[in-house]
């Protein structure tokens, strides 16, 4: 997975939210290899971590951000997921 600076890097981007950098978010496989094409498109946004949460279970992602034709950040981030299922509950 990414190292802190890569983490910190990001938390930086999507806290300034620049409408000039766009995001791309694949699924990552569990060999480490991106899948298919982007799951989302966004511009930068402080939220985006919690949207990878709530809205794709979290996971592994690819995550690129590229001003134009030069790549800003690129690296794969780990996101805790939520559970989705009810637990079941016995007294």
């Amino acid at each position: 997975m990414s190292d802190v600076k890569n983490w910190n890097r990001l938390d930086e981007i999507l806290y300034r939210a620049d409408d000039g950098l766009t995001v791309y978010v694949y699924r990552v496989d569990k060999r480490g290899r991106r899948q298919g094409s982007y799951l989302l498109r966004t511009h930068p946004y402080p939220g985006l971590l919690d949207t990878l949460r709530d809205q794709y279970g979290g996971g592994d992602f690819s995550i690129l951000i590229r001003d134009g034709n030069t790549m800003v950040l690129s690296g794969t981030f780990g996101v805790e997921g939520i559970r989705n299922r009810p637990q079941k509950w016995s007294w």
